[in-house]
């Protein structure tokens, strides 16, 4: 998405801006969800952090060869090898994440979504419901 594009269309929306809130788990400070009822806010949350889906795909979904697999493209990628090989190493890794996915098709990726972002999701539905 265009994120300059987004703010720039927020700041000048019809009927006036929009207050924009960041959540990020991460971070010392939760999301502050007492919003100002005559404001209109959005919350620009990340529903699928990747690390935690890597995480999750590799954790319940990957088999042991592709786990292994899995671990000697993360190992070259940490050792540093060089520019081309780095890329060709680094395309197949997320090869191999994409068909992992792809296996377990719309679902799995909805599932996917709950287990890695709960945090976020739990986040922007007390956001909503305030």
């Amino acid at each position: 998405r265009d994120e300059t594009r987004a703010s720039k269309w927020m700041s000048a929306a019809p009927s006036g801006p929009f207050t924009t809130r960041y959540y990020h788990p991460s971070s010392s400070q939760s999301l502050d969800t007492s919003f100002e009822t005559a404001r209109r806010t959005v919350l620009r949350i990340n529903v699928m952090p990747t690390s935690r889906l890597f995480t999750y795909l590799t954790k319940h979904w990957m088999t042991p060869s592709e786990k292994l697999l899995s671990l000697a493209y993360d190992a070259l990628a940490s050792c540093g090898v060089a520019g081309g090989e780095m890329t060709t190493t680094m395309q197949a890794m997320r090869e191999l994440r994409r068909n992992v996915l792809n296996r377990r098709g719309l679902v799995g990726l909805y599932e996917a979504i709950l287990e890695a972002g709960a945090s976020e999701l739990v986040a922007a539905l007390k956001g909503v419901t305030r």
